[in-house]
C-alpha cells in the first residue's frame, strides 16, 4: 500500500477517471505545480501520510478480464 501524490494536469483527458479511482481505492492527494515547488509540499505530504490506510488492492486484473470474456 503506497500513498500516491499526483500532479494535477488539466490537459490529461483521463484525469477525472484516475482521480476517482484513486479516491475510491487508494490513499492519494493531488497537488498543483506551484505548490509542488513550494513549502506547501510538506503539508500536502503530511496530510497524505496521515490518511487512514485503505485495504490493499488485489492484483487480479487478468482474472477479472478472463471472467468478463467468459460471461460474454
Amino acid at each position: 500500500d503506497v500513498p500516491v501524490l499526483y500532479l494535477y494536469r488539466p490537459d490529461l483527458p483521463e484525469k477525472h477517471y484516475l482521480a476517482a479511482w484513486l479516491a475510491q481505492h487508494g490513499n492519494a492527494a493531488v497537488i498543483d505545480e506551484p505548490a509542488l515547488f513550494s513549502s506547501r509540499l510538506e503539508t500536502v505530504l503530511k496530510d497524505l501520510w496521515r490518511q487512514p490506510r485503505k485495504p490493499a488492492i488485489r492484483a487480479d486484473g487478468a482474472m477479472q478480464a478472463a471472467r468478463h470474456l467468459l460471461v460474454r
